[in-house]
């Protein structure tokens, strides 16, 4: 029987392919395809349907079709949701008590349907608040949770280099535990990493403050133009990464959260590992407060990012 979860629409006004399908009673039918600007939709909802390997997202409306006794629903085959063998996922977590569990649980049942064999690990990183007593609480709830303590805080980039290299399968997702992303959207990088080496993602439509949207877009400038990475996001918490490579490059030196990603894509590059990327849907935080951002740490990110290219050239 298929799972039916709902999830806002976000794209009015994009342009995308679609089957049109015809719903009448119980059946449906294809009847053909659209490419089209999605506009004037009354409350537009995303129905995603799950069988087995395969997600299908339906675009209801109640304002297209003449004929009331039949409803038109547009379709799109949004994610093929080929299952994964084995798959180690981790969350660098600091003073997240506020969203650890929901983040760490939804992760989980996203891993139940698309993953035979799978860990998380959540790697704590000093936090002063409860955000450990909660992760060995989710040791009990499933075994094939593993916690990473770091008894005093040592950075994100020490967060995620605990998280690389304690690894054990052969594909390693990272996430921020913040909630300010969706990890179904796991399957969006999953589609994209038989063809390259690590998958990283991309905000679209950053929740982010003014300010820190501009240190981001600088960021990604200096990194691309110095290292030659050439991505559209290099700070975007969410990857996926081959083990392979981890196991390959030089051992990651960066502990600062603004260098551990530029490092890491420009070490995959220069090894000749093959980097793809995708647009993920970013979020407003809900609960807890934004870490990092601190004029200090920026100003010694931009003399290590000058220290990597020296290093690499």
């Amino acid at each position: 029987m298929a799972t039916i979860v709902a999830m806002p629409f976000v794209g009015r006004g994009m342009v995308q392919k679609y089957s049109i399908l015809k719903k009448k009673g119980s059946q449906i039918r294809k009847v053909g395809i659209s490419e089209s600007r999605i506009i004037g939709i009354n409350f537009p909802i995303f129905l995603s349907i799950l069988r087995n390997d395969t997600t299908f997202s339906f675009l209801f409306t109640t304002n297209l079709s003449p004929n009331r006794s039949e409803q038109s629903i547009y379709a799109r085959l949004s994610i093929g949701m080929q299952r994964v063998k084995e798959i180690s996922v981790f969350f660098p977590v600091y003073n997240e008590e506020a969203n650890l569990e929901s983040t760490v649980k939804k992760a989980r049942d996203i891993l139940l349907k698309i993953a035979d064999i799978w860990e998380i690990i959540i790697i704590n990183d000093g936090s002063k608040d409860d955000s450990l007593i909660i992760a060995n609480d989710l040791i009990n709830f499933d075994k094939r949770i593993k916690v990473i303590n770091h008894e005093v805080n040592k950075g994100y980039g020490e967060a995620l280099k605990s998280g690389f290299y304690s690894a054990k399968y052969p594909l390693i997702a990272t996430i921020d535990a913040d909630g300010q992303f969706d990890f179904s959207e796991v399957t969006k990088l999953l589609e994209k990493i038989d063809k390259a080496d690590m998958v990283i993602g991309y905000r679209l439509d950053r929740k982010d403050s003014l300010i820190r949207k501009i240190f981001g877009w600088g960021w990604t400038l200096l990194a691309n133009v110095m290292l030659g990475i050439m991505v559209k996001d290099v700070d975007c918490s969410f990857k996926l990464v081959k083990k392979e490579v981890i196991d390959r490059i030089p051992k990651l030196q960066s502990s600062r959260g603004g260098m551990i990603s530029p490092e890491l894509l420009a070490k995959a590059k220069k090894y000749g590992f093959k980097i793809d990327q995708v647009g993920v849907h970013h979020f407003e935080r809900r609960k807890g407060h934004q870490t990092g951002a601190d004029m200090k740490v920026i100003m010694k990110s931009f003399s290590d990012l000058f220290s990597l290219w020296f290093q690499l050239r």
